[in-house]
């Protein structure tokens, strides 16, 4: 059992924690489960990884393979992301543009994190929402300068393991070789066999040094922070954002503004939202003052089919979920300090004829929008609109 603790490290069973400055104690905001691509790829059968994201802007990426010693991967957060850009547009990346790169993630501020979700087909691509306000997504394959069999193929003075190799994919070039060699003498100093995770975060480099940013596309803010961020298990360009703006948005990943907006309670903060997974349409929603909204998009795009009054002297609803085998189960967590369990009618959990298509049309109606906003900002710039309307 993994659990999310103020001290700022995942734990199973007993409380572990890094001796590394790399994980230092924090508040942890939100936990999601996922699939390590390196794993899979190597066929390894205990493929799944945490995710943990935390109030001092890391995201640190665990694994039950090393009873959560430290992490298998670390993250920063920043408003300013780091990524690679071939500027010149000759399709390499010099090492001119690396530097550039570096340089900003060097100076870039750190963001607290507040909601994560993975996309369900793509396990390595994820959203995250930020104290801020921002919204973006990201990916645990980002901005690698180097992969991790590349750096077990290397000669050196130990062999490396792969857990370890693969903490050094996103290490600067100039930092590079000068800590491989370090962490490579400190475990031969030990008498080790081969380099291993731990031995690296032994090294205590900066973790600026270590963590890169993972994220790679912006979307549009939201105006206070963002404590829901989920991607439909139906469609895996869709995902929605609730924020203490009092919003909920639906957004086409590929695309940086919302398809479509939901004033979810006049105002008042959304602290929590998960979709239904039977109905393609519906979704739950849970706010600062008590209540419970259940949105149909089939029956109406702006208005909850079903408000309930969770507690009893209107304080938050702090966590909404559909019970994943039984869609008319949806419980509820609270600031009065209750769990409770609800029962949905048949019309609200039972699967409806061509609500994906109707998913689909949304998003790409949402899509074609933003092109043609696009398309119209360009021709602005371009030559202007006359006063009669007429270009």
């Amino acid at each position: 059992m993994a659990t999310s603790s103020s001290g700022g490290s995942a734990k199973r069973g007993k409380s572990t924690r890094s001796s590394a400055n790399l994980c230092s104690p924090t508040t942890l905001t939100t936990l999601a489960w996922t699939r390590d691509p390196l794993r899979t790829l190597h066929n390894v059968a205990d493929n799944y990884v945490l995710a943990s994201v935390g109030a001092d802007g890391k995201l640190l990426v665990w694994t039950p393979a090393n009873a959560l010693k430290q992490p298998a991967q670390g993250f920063l957060l920043s408003a300013a992301f780091f990524k690679l850009q071939d500027k010149d547009g000759d399709g390499q990346i010099t090492q001119e543009e690396v530097l550039l790169a570096q340089q900003a993630a060097q100076t870039a501020t750190l963001e607290g994190g507040a909601a994560i979700s993975f996309n369900a087909e793509d396990p390595t691509t994820f959203v995250i929402g930020l104290e801020a306000g921002q919204v973006f997504k990201g990916s645990l394959l980002a901005n690698e300068l180097r992969s991790a069999p590349a750096v077990v193929r290397e000669v050196g003075e130990l062999p490396w393991s792969l857990d370890a190799a693969s903490l050094l994919c996103r290490v600067p070039q100039g930092v590079y070789t000068r800590l491989k060699q370090r962490i490579e003498r400190d475990a031969s100093i030990a008498r080790d066999k081969e380099v291993s995770a731990a031995h690296v975060f032994a090294a205590k480099p900066e973790p600026r040094e270590l963590f890169a940013s993972p994220l790679s596309f912006a979307y549009t803010a939201h105006a206070g922070p963002v404590y829901a961020a989920r991607f439909s298990p139906f469609h895996r360009n869709v995902f929605l954002s609730a924020s203490t703006d009092g919003a909920i948005r639906l957004y086409n990943q590929l695309q940086p503004a919302p398809f479509h907006t939901i004033d979810a309670g006049g105002g008042t903060p959304i602290l929590a939202a998960a979709w239904s997974p039977a109905r393609p349409l519906v979704f739950a929603a849970g706010s600062a003052d008590g209540s419970l909204h259940i949105f149909d998009l089939k029956k109406s795009k702006g208005r909850p089919q079903v408000t309930l009054s969770v507690t009893t002297d209107r304080t938050a609803v702090t966590s909404v979920g559909f019970n994943p085998k039984s869609a008319d189960l949806l419980a509820t967590a609270d600031a009065q300090g209750f769990v409770k369990i609800w029962r949905l009618s048949t019309f609200l959990s039972e699967p409806a004829a061509h609500e994906l298509e109707t998913l689909d049309a949304m998003a790409s109606a949402g899509m074609a929008a933003n092109d043609a906003n696009e398309h119209d900002e360009h021709d602005d710039a371009e030559g202007g609109q006359r006063e009669d309307g007429e270009w």
